[in-house]
């Protein structure tokens, strides 16, 4: 994971926001009580790791009020109208760019493992081919953008 983390802070993901709140164990607590699932160590590790965590995914620290803090993405897209509200089995952990979000898919969690499927959603679409795990999100996530990276210098 530790080399992840490193491509991933090396292609600097999204805009970034400053000051970034560090997951602490009270918020990680409040995050899996507030969904009903244990969230991935792979996640935690990279808020906790990543110099760049807070430019493509959703806070899991104690600010609470930010908006683009997870409990509060979840709860403004549960609010929309029904053909624009995520499902309520899904769990959104990145910040929606453009209205697409990665999702924990609740329907998957194994409590024994603690491992989620991970989807694709934006309004309306739901991708049928998950992600195993968020090891294997990421990967493939990293490996997308440094391919598109190596295009564009082409």
């Amino acid at each position: 994971m530790d080399e992840l983390i490193r491509r991933f802070d090396d292609l600097k993901p999204g805009p970034g926001y400053e000051p970034y709140c560090r997951p602490s164990r009270d918020s990680i607590c409040r995050i899996e009580a507030h969904f009903g699932m244990s969230l991935p160590a792979g996640l935690i590790q990279f808020a906790r790791q990543a110099k760049h965590f807070n430019g493509w995914f959703a806070s899991l620290g104690r600010d609470y009020t930010n908006p683009r803090h997870i409990i509060r993405i979840n709860s403004y897209w549960r609010r929309r109208r029904k053909t624009r509200a995520i499902p309520r089995q899904l769990v959104a952990f990145t910040v929606g760019f453009d209205e697409d979000l990665e999702c924990f898919d609740l329907f998957s969690f194994q409590a024994d493992s603690g491992k989620c499927e991970i989807r694709y959603w934006t309004p309306g679409v739901v991708d049928a081919s998950p992600y195993a795990s968020f090891a294997e999100y990421m990967e493939a996530t990293v490996s997308a953008w440094e391919q598109a990276r190596k295009s564009r210098r082409r």
